[in-house]
């Protein structure tokens, strides 16, 4: 009977171990997803800013540029050909 006891004291003894475990993981995943959340946020709202201000003023951003970087370059947006980048006048 004392060996049951024993048994049972150390079993409740491991079940509220892994529950205090399994809070934690619970707590660590609902913090990485708000983590995510608010960087998906933060690229949407990039998307939405035509310019980015600098030191030096203000820079307005680039989109689907395709630089050649290689004499083998092959790009789906620029087949390959050499890209003129224009430059940026700073106001």
């Amino acid at each position: 009977m004392e060996q049951i006891l024993n048994l049972l004291t150390t079993l409740c003894t491991k079940v509220d171990s892994m529950d205090g475990e399994i809070q934690q993981l619970k707590k660590q995943a609902s913090s990485q997803q708000h983590d995510v959340k608010n960087a998906e946020l933060r690229r949407s709202e990039d998307v939405k800013i035509p310019e980015l201000e600098g030191d030096v003023g203000k820079l307005h951003k680039t989109h689907n540029v395709c630089l050649n970087t290689s004499a083998e370059h092959r790009c789906s947006k620029c087949h390959g050909e050499d890209n003129n980048v224009p430059t940026v006048q700073l106001e």
